[in-house]
């Protein structure tokens, strides 16, 4: 049976806002860890490069104009921190893509990671990198929600009040936070998107109401696709004049100044961000900046037209693109100064809003280096993803040179090496494979438990036929998980050398740990049939004939 949890309803007030914060309280990192919710395009030290070269031209030039002192500590914010990925690549970015300036700056930095989930601000934090740098009071946690932008509390949930902040960095996080979906229709002004929201119910069961119905839903919060496939959305448009939307503040202002001139558009009004960017004035330092990276367009033919806009499901998640003029229209109203990217294909945009103090020609001048004039993360994003092309297609060495490329601007990423040894492997290129697997050894350290390098240079070494070499490395595979696939593998070196007791030996717990294993099946019994001719040989003398072979 269907039973409707909510009433039409405009869509920033609708109950699936509360299934979306649901699913962050319930899922922790793991909604970024699982894949569910993407975070890689502002949260790489590619990424965190850009912003990192951007800030430290930024205090430069406070610092060439006296505003900041020689010793000053700078306060940056971070809201919607999530896994705390891009903090690590800052502080990173910072000592190593920054020049001297950059690792000087790295000591003053004092870095307020925030996020409204608890357990994920938790589970952030207690990462090894997160971890250290919160002992040595480089980081400090704290809780913010930014529809309650005057409350930042501690992990402990008591009052916290940083000093002023120089930066505030939000990284996909106006497109998650709720706001209107409004469409402007020349001849009809106005109109406004609501939403029925339904759910389908067992008819075995008696007709729940719809409290019960949506607390079976939040219940389990990260079940697979219940946004997508456990609840429906019914969409109405409704005329909504802008002092009906916002009765007070400058919203109304800000969406007729926005639409004066414009033909029939469709779009996603961010009031909860806007609302959250004022109050955010009062934490800034004279000449302090909010930072907003996100996804959306920066052109009209994103938005002309109407239609029906429908959120972005991620995991259990909302995300609504942001249409970035509308922000510097909002920026414009309330006499805040604007900086943003303008490039229609680019993968994110950034915009950097001040209050009151215009942008200066060299402001200008690093944002633009920064963000402009080189685009490492569309770069990065680009070439990893024709690289996974080339590799579906059997294009090994082209994936290799577009692997090559993503190390190059990420030296440091044991991903990158992993993947390129992989390809280098498939593409028969061994050497090359064990050259790359060994610098992401080296560079994942003792406690890599993500990357199969040890595995793939155990492969990588017998197809070389430097089988003790192979056998050391499937033996560290084995010692971190006791996987099927690595003992045959093994099992296969070992046979090549004519060992073939340990040879057994590998394919037997191959067979243990998954009795369905067609491989380890069949080279065991290849193995019988070459352990019982050797044994023969043994009596009889090498070149003799197998007494049990079929007679021509």
């Amino acid at each position: 049976m269907n039973v409707t949890l909510q009433p039409a309803a405009p869509f920033d007030q609708s109950v699936l806002w509360r299934i979306h914060d649901a699913y962050f309280a319930a899922r922790g990192i793991d909604a970024w860890n699982l894949g569910e919710v993407p975070f890689y395009a502002t949260s790489s030290y590619v990424s965190a490069t850009q912003h990192a070269r951007f800030f430290t031209a930024f205090v430069g030039e406070r610092i060439a104009a006296g505003d900041v002192g020689p010793d000053d500590e700078l306060w940056v914010l971070e809201v919607g921190s999530g896994l705390g990925r891009f903090a690590t690549n800052f502080f990173r970015a910072l000592m190593k893509s920054c020049g001297p300036l950059g690792a000087e700056l790295l000591h003053r930095v004092r870095y307020v990671l925030s996020d409204y989930s608890p357990k994920s601000l938790g589970e952030a934090v207690a990462t090894p990198v997160l971890a250290r740098l919160v002992d040595e009071g480089r980081v400090v946690p704290a809780l913010y929600d930014l529809r309650r932008p005057d409350e930042l509390r501690t992990l402990a949930g008591e009052p916290f009040a940083p000093p002023k902040l120089t930066w505030i960095v939000a990284n996909y996080v106006s497109c998650v936070l709720p706001m209107k979906t409004v469409q402007w229709r020349n001849a009809e002004g106005f109109h406004e998107q609501w939403v029925t929201v339904r759910t389908e119910v067992s008819d075995d069961l008696p007709e729940p109401t719809p409290e019960q119905a949506l607390a079976d839903l939040l219940a389990d919060p990260t079940r697979t696709k219940l946004l997508e496939e456990g609840v429906q959305m019914d969409i109405e448009w409704r005329p909504s004049p802008p002092e009906l939307l916002y009765p007070e503040g400058r919203h109304a202002e800000v969406l007729r100044s926005f639409t004066r001139d414009l033909p029939d558009v469709s779009f996603g009004y961010p009031h909860g961000f806007f609302e959250f960017v004022g109050v955010a004035s009062r934490f800034l330092v004279d000449g302090g900046l909010v930072l907003v990276n996100d996804y959306g367009s920066v052109e009209l033919a994103a938005i002309r037209g109407r239609y029906d806009r429908k959120p972005q499901i991620y995991g259990n998640s909302l995300a609504n693109a942001i249409h970035f003029p509308l922000v510097q229209a909002w920026a414009g109203a309330n006499d805040w100064s604007s900086l943003c990217t303008r490039d229609p294909l680019a993968s994110i945009h950034s915009c950097a809003l001040r209050p009151g103090r215009p942008f200066t020609a060299a402001e200008q001048s690093a944002f633009d280096g920064s963000y402009v004039r080189w685009r490492g993360t569309d770069d990065i994003m680009d070439w990893a993803s024709a690289a996974a092309m080339c590799i579906d297609n059997k294009e090994y060495d082209r994936a290799v040179r577009f692997y090559r490329r993503c190390i190059a601007l990420e030296p440091d990423s044991v991903e990158f090496h992993h993947k390129l040894g992989n390809a280098a492997i498939e593409g028969r290129r061994y050497d090359l494979a064990v050259k790359f697997l060994l610098r992401g050894v080296e560079l994942a350290g003792a406690d890599n438990t993500t990357y199969d390098l040890e595995f793939q240079l155990g492969r990588a070494y017998c197809l070389l036929q430097e089988y003790e070499t192979s056998i050391s490395w499937y033996e560290k595979a084995m010692a971190k998980e006791s996987h099927p696939t690595t003992c045959t593998n093994l099992g296969v070196v070992y046979q090549q050398l004519g060992r073939f007791d340990d040879a057994f030996r590998c394919y037997h717990r191959a067979l243990k740990l998954d009795r369905a294993d067609i491989r380890a099946r069949a080279a065991l019994l290849v193995l019988r049939d070459r352990w019982w001719l050797e044994r023969i040989e043994a009596i009889e003398g090498p070149g003799v004939e197998d007494p049990l072979a079929e007679e021509p």
